[in-house]
């Protein structure tokens, strides 16, 4: 029992410092926004919680390789006990199963059925998660080319940040509107295509976080220039952003996304480490505002003045990645 409770204090160490590292959004740009916004942004806040739930509510114990956990010299019960107990050193189990409690205590099993739902999915989704190339990513599809592996890492590393989960939920909220009540006029559909570049655009600005600093290395060792890097990167960026808004504007999407490359791009070349399964937070607060202003000018500009804004923000975007793609390797 006493390497029991070790194990068990080491993991709750942890996942303090595991817990720590999920409020590293203030850069964010839809956080920003929601700030910007004042009350008229809580509903997106309210989005981010409840994206955050789910990491929240991950068994510790994941947190482990499992190569040091066959390691250490605990016996089959005492591994038994440890997966029961692990997930109720994280304080989000316990919330959940208070107010469970609560709501069955008061008659209302709809309420408590929900209620267990989403730490049930959380832990789920902690032991789901793949290592290398099993699991759901085996769902990315192949490209054809050169280039066709890097854009389907790039667009691994994407759907691995709660940006893209939170982009989801924005544009899935939109389109079931739109199914079960009525349909959207424009502004509102212009207003969603924004708001989901938004919720991706900080990855922008830190598209390189997950590669880190070696990644860069091995991208030097690569018979490729600058610019078919962030080119890769792009595509990946944009094949999200069309996936996404199919459902509301695709013109507004792709030039309010071609200008978060374009800016993001500046940022990008200082490599700010990014960690998997958190909102990826943006090199300054100041490239920040200025990158939502322009894609929401661009956006706008497509939609109300013409689709010829989307030419211009691409050509903009192709002299970002040539520009700066010279500057990566500096």
């Amino acid at each position: 029992m006493a390497g029991l409770f070790a194990v068990l204090k080491s993991l709750r160490t942890a996942s303090k410092r595991d817990r720590q590292s999920l409020w590293s959004f203030s850069t964010n740009n839809l956080f920003l926004t929601a700030l910007l916004l004042g009350i008229g942004g809580a509903f997106f806040l309210c989005v981010m919680a409840a994206v955050l739930i789910l990491p929240l509510s991950g068994d510790p114990l994941r947190m482990l390789p499992p190569d040091r956990l066959r390691l250490w010299p605990l016996t089959q019960s005492e591994g038994i006990r440890l997966r029961l107990v692990s997930p109720w050193l994280n304080p989000i189990t316990w919330a959940f199963a208070t107010i469970a409690v609560v709501a069955a205590f008061h008659g209302r099993p709809v309420f408590v059925t929900a209620v267990l739902l989403i730490p049930t999915v959380g832990l789920t989704m902690s032991w789901a998660r793949p290592r290398g190339d099993y699991g759901i990513w085996r769902a990315v599809p192949r490209f054809p080319g050169m280039l066709g592996q890097l854009i389907r890492k790039d667009l691994r590393e994407l759907l691995s940040t709660l940006d893209f989960w939170t982009a989801l939920a924005l544009s899935a909220s939109c389109s079931l509107f739109r199914v079960l009540v009525h349909e959207l006029p424009g502004d509102a559909l212009l207003v969603f295509s924004l708001l989901v570049v938004i919720a991706l655009s900080t990855w922008a600005q830190s598209c390189f976080g997950l590669d880190r600093p070696e990644g860069l290395i091995r991208y030097r060792l690569m018979p490729l220039r600058g610019w078919q890097i962030f080119a890769v990167k792009a595509t990946a960026f944009l094949v999200v952003v069309t996936i996404l808004a199919l459902p509301l504007s695709l013109p507004a999407a792709w030039a309010s996304a071609s200008m978060a490359l374009a800016v993001g791009n500046a940022g990008s070349i200082s490599v700010k480490s990014q960690r998997r399964w958190r909102f990826s937070s943006g090199v300054n607060i100041w490239l920040s505002v200025v990158q939502i202003v322009l894609l929401v000018a661009t956006g706008t500009a497509s939609v109300r003045i013409s689709h010829v804004v989307l030419i211009y923000c691409f050509l903009l975007l192709a002299a970002s990645c040539f520009w700066f793609g010279r500057r990566l390797f500096d």
